[in-house]
């Protein structure tokens, strides 16, 4: 926000610059989103386009063979910048490196709940064609 001058201070106009200030920052968050997501699923489709397993047999941070997915994983990361960051500071990467995406035994709900989804959409989808 810009300072004004002795008085000459325009609330409405400050109020509408920091609202524009927060919506560029969220949609360069957004952009940010989308553009890890879409590695991710580049990666997802990597792996099922050659009918590779997503999990490894040992996901832990010291396995020396985590599976082809956390590899592809890396090795996307060693070379996007922004993905690397991600990889850093995200919360969900630290437990089990990808605890949401790869659906262990106790966090199945998520999948649980697609697989629902996709049931329900299906008999839909099956009218429409």
């Amino acid at each position: 926000m810009k300072l004004a001058m002795l008085g000459e201070v325009n609330i409405a106009a400050q109020l509408d610059e920091g609202y524009h200030v927060s919506v560029r920052n969220h949609n360069k968050e957004v952009d940010n989103n989308r553009h890890i997501l879409s590695k991710l699923i580049d990666c997802i489709k990597f792996c099922g386009s050659f009918e590779l397993a997503l999990r490894g047999h040992d996901e832990s941070a010291s396995s020396d063979n985590p599976g082809v997915f956390l590899g592809l994983v890396d090795l996307v990361a060693s070379l996007d910048s922004a993905m690397k960051e991600h990889l850093e500071k995200a919360t969900v990467f630290k437990v089990d490196f990808l605890t949401f995406l790869t659906f262990p035994k106790e966090n199945c709900h998520f999948g649980q709940h697609c697989s629902k989804e996709v049931a329900t959409r299906i008999p839909d989808a099956l009218e429409l064609s």
